[in-house]
C-alpha cells in the first residue's frame, strides 16, 4: 500500500521544482496531474539537498521524487522531514490563547496532508 502511494505522488515531478515552497493545494495538483514517468535520479538529489530550505509540501513532493527514482532511504527521510516541518508548522499558526478560535482552513489542509 506505502508503495502504491508513494507511486502515485511520484506523479508530481515536472511540474514545479522542489525548492519551490508549494501550498497544500498546489501539491495536490501536481499529485492529480503530473508525470511519474519523467522523475529521475537528480530530482531526487536536488530535492535532498535542498530539504533544509523546503517548507512541509516541496518536502512530501521530494519524498515522492525519491520514492520514483527507488530512492527508499531518502524518500523516507524526506516524508518524515516534511512531517516534522508541517506539524512545527501548523503548531505555531495555532492561537491557542484565544477561546473562539477557528483554525485557518489551509492549516487544517495541511494537517490532513501531514497524516493522510
Amino acid at each position: 500500500m506505502i508503495q502504491s502511494v508513494f507511486a502515485a505522488s511520484a506523479i508530481l515531478l515536472l511540474q514545479s521544482e522542489p525548492s519551490s515552497n508549494l501550498t497544500v493545494a498546489e501539491l495536490q495538483n501536481i499529485l492529480q496531474t503530473g508525470d511519474a514517468d519523467s522523475i529521475s535520479a537528480e530530482d531526487c538529489e536536488r530535492a535532498y539537498e535542498q530539504a533544509p530550505i523546503l517548507n512541509g509540501p516541496s518536502l512530501f513532493l521530494g519524498a515522492s521524487y525519491c520514492a520514483a527514482a527507488e530512492q527508499a532511504l531518502k524518500s523516507a527521510s524526506l516524508l518524515h522531514f516534511g512531517q516534522i516541518r508541517s506539524t512545527t508548522d501548523l503548531a505555531l499558526s495555532i492561537n491557542t490563547e484565544q477561546p473562539d478560535f477557528e483554525p485557518d482552513p489551509a492549516a487544517v489542509e495541511l494537517w490532513g496532508m501531514i497524516y493522510f
